[in-house]
């Protein structure tokens, strides 16, 4: 089922971004109830296998729940960015299934409080490049950039949020709309709400969404010719090539027998190479030789092992 929130004109105005600790904490219970939708979070499901087999007997009981967790539970204070013992303390407050609300604070301390430390460096960064995304372009630009099922009016000031692009291009007749065009809009960076932007336009103080960091955080690519020259490195022939010009500059003709490969065979790998800077020529006389640029060789191996390290997590890099 199709959603339309209509934020109005000045919503930018409105908009606070900020890090939410139960919000997080109840998209990670979610994530546990239902680990197939979420693979993104499969590092996260293996950790949390040593939770005490009492607690998982709990979650398979109010799974239900927490695999469509309603807005209530998400967020039950006023402000979501509150200490979590004033956000758990609320909790207790509202019209849940019972134990629910016992259960997510055991979450919290046998498990997602260091999990949010672990996370929380990350979740600021996110919540930093999502405050300057809206400063740059508007909440709506922010919203459209996420998932392809979201779709953004700007004319009418509406985000649709359905379940297929179909429904993004001509929402169906039993779409619910949501009027939130007055109201303070929050913009909460998770970790656990991929794929999806959950929405808590029932409050009626507030409207809030829920991003992935995910959508806006994305994975350094590699160093400029990476990756074009571990392609041209990367064969048995071009290799051995770079190993016997490691020795000493030499020419096609010499090459050629030393590698049993024919004149031309050895022209083509040394152009792949020479494309990617990797190896170098000089004429001498009626000779062409060919040598091995160690300087951009080394470059190389630096590049691949910084980009490496950069991805090794820092309990793995300690012990290296």
């Amino acid at each position: 089922m199709a959603a339309i929130v209509t934020v109005g004109p000045d919503v930018d105005r409105r908009v606070r971004v900020c890090c939410a600790p139960l919000v997080e904490t109840v998209l990670a219970l979610h994530t546990l109830a239902e680990p197939a939708h979420h693979p993104l979070q499969h590092p996260f499901v293996r950790r949390m296998r040593a939770l005490p087999p009492g607690f998982r007997a709990e979650l398979d009981r109010l799974r239900e729940t927490f695999e469509h967790p309603p807005e209530r539970l998400i967020n039950p204070h006023p402000d979501p960015a509150a200490e979590i013992g004033d956000l758990l303390e609320a909790l207790h407050g509202v019209d849940l299934p019972p134990g629910t609300a016992a259960l997510v604070s055991d979450f919290w301390s046998l498990a997602f409080a260091a999990e949010w430390e672990r996370s929380r460096p990350r979740l600021v960064s996110a919540a930093d490049a999502m405050r300057a995304a809206i400063d740059a372009d508007g909440l709506l630009a922010l919203l459209d950039s996420v998932a392809p099922w979201i779709a953004v009016l700007p004319a009418r000031h509406e985000v649709r949020f359905a379940c297929t692009a179909e429904e993004d291009a001509d929402p169906p007749d039993d779409s619910i709309t949501f009027e939130a065009r007055h109201l303070p809009v929050t913009v909460v960076p998770s970790l656990f709400a991929a794929p999806h932007v959950y929405v808590d336009a029932e409050t009626p103080a507030a409207l809030q969404f829920a991003v992935p960091v995910q959508a806006l955080v994305r994975e350094d690519g590699p160093p400029a010719g990476l990756v074009g020259s571990l392609l041209a490195a990367g064969s048995d022939a071009r290799l051995r090539l770079l190993h016997v010009l490691a020795e000493q500059p030499r020419t096609v003709q010499e090459l050629a027998p030393m590698l049993a490969m024919a004149p031309s065979t050895v022209s083509r790998h040394l152009k792949l190479l020479a494309e990617q800077g990797l190896v170098g020529s000089e004429r001498d006389g009626w000779y062409v030789l060919y040598h091995l640029r160690r300087t951009r060789v080394r470059e190389v191996l630096h590049d691949l092992g910084r980009y490496l390290d950069a991805g090794e997590p820092q309990s793995l890099r300690s012990r290296t």
